[in-house]
């Protein structure tokens, strides 16, 4: 049972790399078990937004990988953090870059690498202090505390976790005011000073208790359990032991859950009740397979052999041996080669007989030669997997790169698409405007140089006639006033000739047809009835606008290469029809897009009908009456 015993207390103050990997764990749990679980999906979705603030996307990404790939994908989380410092370093984000220099410490921290891990938490500290961040000053004081801890300083860590309790009393900070203690009492239980660890332990307790934080409870209960354990008080360090097994499993803690069963385990070896402690053992290794952390699997298996070897079944105890020895990587100082030799010359002693011990050897021998085959054919199978699953990443690297390129280049004509549409509407209003100003100014030079005459001889007439009634001057008069009728009359019907009527909606509308169908992607053939004379300008301008979002459209969505347009004049209504050979689509299932909602409040407006017959695969065709 030695080495069992050896292995409880290297754990819990002397053995480096026990240590190191218990409080690693612990400073990232203390560090980030604020972050609450967020659907990875909309956190990764927020970091790739750029519509959203940076410090929003840092924050997300930041969760993203604590919750995703801290403990899970070190060498992931280690680049993943990297890239996340470099972003909120260009950026200026002063918070963002300290808790990502946080993660970075204790990532290279649960990797051994205490020197940079150290220099990273340095500087996330120098950065809160400049922000004057309490929470993230006391957080970098108790993981800079525990590195010096891990490191067996004892007493550079006493002065770090001092400062993180001296701050967090002075913020009222009760949950860290919890986590201070606990980490002094850490450091005292490491110096084996059990007394002055179980009172900063009970202080911590009582905090952690104010707050409800049960997973912080669950753990010191252990922690008092041990060091009662320690000082060989078992029935007392049970009644702890126990009440950290009821809160752990009540939070669904199955990593504590897991120390507890192993320090159960030991205090029942302890008081020699071997059964009960096979029994926890093996509940311990149970919850370790289910979580696939093996921190206890291998003591657990040494502390059943033990077991058995005291209740005299040397079989199991060499069945259990032999598991615990094909699996130990992680006691270094353990020598399995020495207690397997133990073991074997209590077997020969018991059974005294040298042929069964050469059977044994034979048998050792077979079992090596087994494992050593499974570990190969293991190493293939793994080689081959990988080599499968980095060919499949590969291949889908290469899809995602080839639909990415193909949606960039589907976005680029679209936005050409509509860069053509905008310059035909643009220059189709520009030539609609021109057309008006011409025509005003055709009217405006007949007034003035024709009308104008004739109505100052008209005046001059009349004052003459005020002076002499002559039948003459009077029928002059009268011809001039018919003159100046008949110029009017002329007027209007120049501004209302078909010359001008060739300028109007039906020539934007072919010019528009004529400059899209040159592009190759659609062609638009005009079909017209009864348009030889203009509309009312701004009507014309309205129809222009409705005709030009629907072929808008049938480019975005139909998939179509033919459309036709129809302008019908009734004399009392137009008539417009716009047809495609598009994917059309279910009237039903379908919602009514903004380019529709638009149309239809313009048609609305004039008074007019709008009706849309489409199915799936069979095109699209929308009809428009507007009255004259």
């Amino acid at each position: 049972m030695k080495q069992l015993l050896l292995f409880k207390i290297l754990h819990e103050a002397i053995s480096f790399k026990f240590i190191r990997f218990y409080f690693c764990f612990g400073i990232l749990i203390f560090s980030y078990n604020s972050f609450g679980q967020v659907n990875p999906d909309s956190l990764y979705k927020k970091w790739k937004s750029t519509k959203l603030p940076d410090s929003t996307r840092a924050n997300a990404y930041l969760k993203y990988i604590t919750q995703n790939y801290i403990g899970k994908k070190t060498d992931s989380a280690y680049l993943m953090t990297n890239n996340l410092l470099k972003f909120c370093t260009e950026n200026k984000l002063r918070l963002q870059e300290a808790d990502a220099h946080s993660v970075i410490g204790n990532i290279l921290s649960s990797l051994y690498d205490l020197k940079n891990a150290l220099v990273s938490i340095k500087k996330s500290l120098a950065i809160y202090k400049n922000l004057n961040h309490k929470k993230g000053v006391i957080k970098a004081n108790i993981e800079i505390g525990s590195i010096f801890m891990n490191s067996f300083k004892f007493n550079e860590a006493l002065e770090y976790f001092d400062e993180s309790l001296k701050i967090s009393k002075a913020t009222k900070d009760t949950l860290n005011i919890a986590k201070s203690l606990l980490n002094i009492g850490n450091v005292y239980s490491n110096k084996f000073k059990i007394k002055e660890a179980t009172e900063y332990f009970n202080k911590s307790l009582s905090f952690a208790k104010e707050v409800n934080d049960l997973n912080l409870q669950t753990l010191l209960y252990t922690k008092l359990g041990d060091n009662l354990s320690r000082q060989k008080k078992y029935n007392e360090a049970l009644e702890y032991f126990d009440e950290s097994l009821k809160i752990s499993k009540e939070i669904n803690n199955k990593y504590e859950e897991r120390n507890t069963l192993f320090s159960i385990s030991m205090v029942y070896f302890n008081l020699e009740k071997y059964h009960e402690c096979i029994n926890y053992s093996n509940k311990c290794i149970n919850l370790t397979k289910k979580i696939g952390d093996r921190t206890y699997y291998v003591p657990s298996l040494y502390n059943i052999s033990d077991s058995y070897k005291a209740l005299g079944n040397i079989n199991a105890a060499y069945k259990y041996l032999e598991k615990a020895s094909s699996l130990d990587n992680q006691i270094a100082s353990f020598d399995a080669s020495k207690d397997l030799e133990k073991m074997e010359l209590s077997k020969i002693r018991l059974r005294d007989s040298l042929l069964n011990h050469q059977k044994q050897l034979k048998l050792k021998s077979e079992i090596e030669k087994s494992n050593f085959q499974k570990r190969t054919i293991l190493i293939g199978l793994s080689g081959i997997l990988i080599a499968v699953l980095l060919i499949a990443y590969i291949i889908y690297k290469n899809t995602k790169r080839k639909q990415l390129q193909a949606e960039q280049e589907k976005e680029i004509e679209l936005q050409k698409k509509e860069k053509l549409l905008k310059n035909i509407e643009l220059s189709t209003i520009d030539a609609m405007i021109e057309g008006q100003e011409k025509e005003r100014q055709l009217i405006a030079n007949d007034l003035h140089d024709d009308l104008g005459a004739i109505m100052t001889t008209i005046k001059l007439n009349i004052n003459a006639l005020k002076e002499t009634h002559t039948p003459e001057l009077l029928e002059k008069t009268n011809q001039l006033i018919d003159s100046a009728y008949n110029k009017i009359r002329g007027v209007a019907h120049v501004k209302n000739s078909g010359v001008i009527g060739k300028k109007g909606l039906l020539v934007a509308v072919q010019n528009m047809a004529q400059k899209i169908s040159e592009t190759n992607q659609l062609q638009i053939e005009v079909k017209d009835y009864g348009l030889e004379e203009r509309l009312e300008n701004s009507l014309e301008l309205t129809l222009f606008r409705i005709i030009q979002e629907l072929i808008t459209n049938i480019i975005k969505h139909a998939q179509a290469n033919e459309a036709t347009i129809h302008l019908t004049n009734h004399k009392n209504s137009l008539n417009i029809m716009v047809e495609d050979n598009g994917i059309g689509f279910n009237l039903k299932s379908s919602k009514t897009g903004m380019g529709i909602k638009s149309i239809d409040k313009r048609i609305n407006h004039l008074n007019g009908t709008l009706t849309i017959d489409s199915d799936t695969n069979n095109g699209t065709t929308v009809i428009i009456d507007i009255p004259l």
